[in-house]
C-alpha cells in the first residue's frame, strides 16, 4: 500500500501504475493534483468526501468514476478528461443534488456525459428540489427533463445538456444562473412570469426555436434579463403569448419603460411604443426584421437597436 499511495491524513499523491484504483476507506480527501497525468482508467472514490484542486487534471485515459459519500469537488479535479464516459453515483438523487461542484470540470459529467445512480442510467432525469446547485448536471446526456417545485438554478446547472428538446420552467422558479443552460439542445422553452435571468443563461441555445409565455405581455416586460445571452429569444426568435406568435409587438398601455435586453433576438417587424418613452440597453438587440418604430422615445439606451439591419435607426413615427 504504501508503495502505491503517499497518505498524510488525505491521499497526496498516486505512485501507482495500476489502471483501476480502489481507494482505502481511510481516504476522504484526495489532494491537489493527486493523480494528475496518471494513466489510471477506473477509479473508486466511494470513501471520499472532497476532491481537491486538479486531483485528476489530464488523466487521458480516465472512462470511469464512482462516487458515493463526496461533498464538494473543486475546480478543474477532472480537467482535460477526455475519455470520461460513464460516473457511477452509488447515492441517491437527491444526494447528488447537495454535491458542491466548484466548477464546469470540477464535475465529471462535464466529460463523461452518463450518470448512472444505483445502477440504472439517468435518462430521464426528473428534479422536485428547492435549489439545483452549480454545475450539478453540466455536460449530461439525458432524454427528457422535468423540473418540479424549483426556485433556482444554479451557474452551470445544465450547461451542455444535450438530447432533450422541451423545458416548462415552473411557476415556483425566480432565478436562473448564469451559464445554466449554455449549449443545451431544448427546442421549445415554456416560461413564467417573477422570473430573474443571469448573464449567458441561455447562450449558445441553437436549437431553441420557441419560447411560450404563460402570462401576459405586460408580465413579460417585468421579467428581468441581465444581458441579451439571459434572454432565450436571443435564440429562439420567436415568442408566444397566450397562445399566438407575436409578429407587432404593442406595448401594453400604461408601461413607460422597455427594460434591459427584454426582447433581444425577437423576430418581429413592427413595434408599438404607445406609452413607453424609455427603451434600456440592448432591449431590441438583433431583431434582425425589425423594420419600423410607431412612437418617439425619449430615450435609448447603449445598443438598444443593435443588429438591426432593417431599422432606419433615424426614423421615429409619433
Amino acid at each position: 500500500m504504501n508503495d502505491t499511495f503517499e497518505i498524510l491524513g488525505i491521499l497526496k499523491n498516486y505512485k501507482g501504475r495500476d489502471v483501476q484504483v480502489i481507494l482505502p476507506d481511510v481516504v476522504s480527501v484526495i489532494n491537489d493534483g493527486a493523480f494528475e497525468n496518471s494513466d489510471v482508467k477506473v477509479v473508486d472514490l466511494r470513501s471520499v468526501k472532497e476532491i481537491k484542486a486538479n486531483a485528476f487534471k489530464n488523466c487521458k485515459s480516465l472512462e470511469k468514476v464512482i462516487l458515493k459519500d463526496v461533498e464538494v469537488i473543486e475546480n478543474d479535479a477532472f480537467l482535460g478528461c477526455d475519455a470520461l464516459r460513464t460516473v457511477e453515483y452509488l447515492g441517491s438523487l437527491q444526494n447528488w443534488c447537495e454535491i458542491d461542484f466548484k466548477g464546469f470540470t470540477a464535475n465529471p459529467l462535464y466529460y463523461a456525459k452518463n450518470l448512472f445512480i444505483d445502477g440504472k442510467q439517468i435518462k430521464e432525469l426528473t428534479l422536485d428540489v428547492k435549489t439545483v446547485k452549480n454545475y450539478a448536471f453540466c455536460g449530461l446526456c439525458i432524454d427528457e427533463l422535468t423540473l418540479l417545485n424549483v426556485q433556482e438554478i444554479g451557474v452551470g446547472a445544465f450547461s451542455d445538456c444535450k438530447g432533450f428538446k422541451d423545458l416548462v420552467l415552473p411557476s415556483t422558479l425566480k432565478k436562473v444562473g448564469e451559464l445554466a443552460f449554455r449549449g443545451s439542445s431544448m427546442e421549445t422553452l415554456t416560461m413564467h412570469k417573477d422570473l430573474t435571468v443571469e448573464s449567458w443563461a441561455f447562450f449558445n441555445c441553437l436549437s431553441l426555436k420557441k419560447v411560450i409565455f404563460q402570462a401576459k405581455m405586460q408580465d413579460w416586460l417585468n421579467l428581468r434579463f441581465r444581458d441579451v445571452w439571459a434572454n432565450p429569444l436571443s435564440n429562439a426568435n420567436a415568442l408566444y403569448v397566450d397562445g399566438e406568435k407575436i409578429n407587432v409587438l404593442s406595448i401594453p398601455q400604461g408601461v413607460k419603460v422597455i427594460p434591459q435586453a427584454c426582447f433581444a433576438g425577437l423576430d418581429v417587424k413592427e413595434v408599438i411604443l404607445n406609452d413607453a418613452n424609455i427603451i434600456e440597453d440592448v432591449a431590441f438587440y438583433g431583431c434582425k426584421n425589425l423594420e419600423n418604430i410607431v412612437g418617439v422615445p425619449e430615450k435609448i439606451g447603449d445598443s438598444a437597436f443593435a443588429e438591426c439591419p432593417k431599422l432606419d435607426k433615424t426614423i421615429f413615427e409619433k
